[in-house]
């Protein structure tokens, strides 16, 4: 089992409680010298002048000393949130992949409960977005959803590329998930992100069917482009026929390719991720104007 990462705040505890003690030393030390001096050196000016050039001294030590162990732990936790990353992304292919896995310890490296029922999600960005940037606002939208289905822990959000993430959603028993309500949250984050979703699943095999679903409706959204609602869902009449044709078509496409393909087809724009107008989107069919089926 993978090793665990240290505990940062007593990290930061120790840090502190160490300078502190630097400095109680360092003062003991100058009024056992100031005592000392006082003793042998009648001169006042010349016992000041050298317990100013020894408490010179010793400021430039400590500084000199709090600086380095300032920088290694700031090395070892670079080192530590990268090894955890990665940790966390090898944890999460082997899941979607099948492999075997202990659950408890699957769950306590993403952060995420897998025996529960999910909401699996593509989430995408214009890449010229700007205050925040794709990803930031992207991460807040799958908050944002979490929130607006209710939610009672934290998503699971993983980046793929500069634009585009991989959501799942912790949904109680039982939750009814509301495409218009979704629309709704997808349209004040801003006309420029898009979201593709799965059916409801349970447990760890619905984690990776309802991720499958996901990726399978962002196949057809990207394909549709500007003709593309902003919440594509594998649960829409449509849907599952067109992502059966994408699939005979091309075969298995990796999510960042038809993000790729997507940038290509878009017009250049700018945006923010402010909030724009509180109307919804159509989410009744994956592509303007495309029958029921």
């Amino acid at each position: 089992m993978p090793r665990t990462g240290p505990n940062i705040s007593s990290a930061k505890t120790g840090t502190s409680r160490s300078g502190s003690e630097k400095f109680l030393g360092h003062r003991r030390a100058l009024e056992w010298v100031a005592g000392e001096l006082a003793g042998v050196e009648p001169d006042g000016r010349i016992s000041f002048a050298a317990l100013q050039m020894l408490q010179d001294a010793a400021f430039a030590y400590i500084d000199r000393v709090s600086e380095q162990v300032v920088a290694e732990y700031e090395t070892e936790r670079e080192r530590w949130l990268a090894n955890r990353s990665t940790i966390r992304t090898v944890t999460l292919s082997m899941l979607l992949a099948g492999d075997e896995l202990d659950t408890a310890a699957a769950e306590q490296i993403l952060g995420y409960r897998l025996r529960q029922e999910h909401l699996g999600l593509v989430l995408w960005a214009d890449e010229r977005m700007t205050s925040p940037g794709p990803l930031e606002c992207l991460g807040q939208l799958t908050s944002s959803i979490a929130q607006e289905v209710g939610s009672e822990s934290s998503p699971l959000f993983v980046p793929q590329d500069r634009s585009l993430g991989w959501g799942w959603i912790p949904l109680r028993a039982g939750t009814r998930v509301d495409l218009d309500r979704l629309a709704r949250v997808l349209g004040e984050a801003g006309s420029e992100v898009k979201a593709a979703i799965g059916a409801v699943g349970t447990g760890l095999a619905g984690f990776r069917a309802t991720h499958r679903q996901a990726l399978r409706a962002h196949q057809v959204a990207v394909i549709g482009a500007e003709r593309a609602h902003q919440v594509t869902s594998f649960t829409a009449p449509g849907v599952r026929r067109r992502t059966t044709k994408v699939s005979r078509g091309c075969g298995r496409l990796s999510p960042s390719s038809f993000n790729r393909t997507r940038a290509l087809s878009r017009p250049p724009r700018r945006s923010t991720c402010t909030p724009a107008g509180a109307g919804g989107q159509a989410v009744e069919t994956p592509l303007a104007g495309e029958g029921r089926g």
